[in-house]
């Protein structure tokens, strides 16, 4: 049976593609300033906000289990705001506005950090989408009887499962961070730089023939 959400199925999908246009401006225009303004803000920064402000309207607007559907994913995307908020700090502006003196330590911590951040609140996004589908979804929809058509039990179960394979997903983040952190190299040369030895010294004189 189709579920009956408040919002309509493509918030998700616009949320979806102002992230991808936020990291595009980041990663391919972050040196020309127009191009990032126009990738990262008007593309990518808009959307993510907007879609954060309508599921929290959706949500105020609600109420039962079609409420709590809607804060599961109020929630998911503000904990992508905060991850976008991380990165900021990553940035030139970031360090300057911190003050930060050891770079290389705060970028590799704060990195995993906003990773891992984004990576927990995106898949049960995923998730929960792809169990509620796409009909009678069309829309907003704030009737009382919408409750009917939605089973948050199913929904909740799903969740929970996007939030077990994003933190397993995030262990190897953690882990490739701590490996290059400790990627220490020990010189056991014993002060002594080994050089190949003489080869008559190691062979033995000829035995003399009587």
């Amino acid at each position: 049976m189709a579920m009956r959400t408040a919002s309509p199925w493509w918030a998700s999908l616009v949320f979806g593609l102002g992230l991808t246009f936020f990291f595009v401006g980041e990663r391919l225009f972050g040196h020309i300033g127009g191009a990032r303004i126009f990738f990262t803000g008007i593309l990518g920064l808009v959307p993510v906000l907007g879609v954060t402000a309508l599921r929290a309207w959706t949500t105020v607007r609600t109420s039962g289990d079609r409420r709590r559907i809607e804060r599961a994913l109020l929630l998911c995307h503000a904990g992508t705001v905060v991850a976008l908020v991380l990165y900021a700090l990553t940035t030139k502006w970031g360090l300057d506005t911190l003050g930060i003196k050891n770079v290389e330590r705060w970028d590799g911590a704060i990195t995993v950090l906003y990773a891992v951040l984004i990576l927990v609140s995106v898949v049960p996004v995923l998730l929960i989408e792809v169990s509620l589908g796409a009909a009678m979804r069309d829309g907003f929809d704030f009737s009382d009887e919408g409750d009917a058509g939605v089973d948050y039990i199913r929904v909740r179960d799903v969740s929970w499962s996007g939030l077990s394979i994003a933190f397993a997903t995030s262990l190897l983040f953690v882990t490739c961070q701590v490996a290059k952190d400790r990627n220490v190299s020990r010189d056991v040369s014993y002060f002594k730089t080994s050089a190949p030895g003489d080869s008559g010294s190691t062979c033995s004189s000829p035995r003399p023939t009587r």
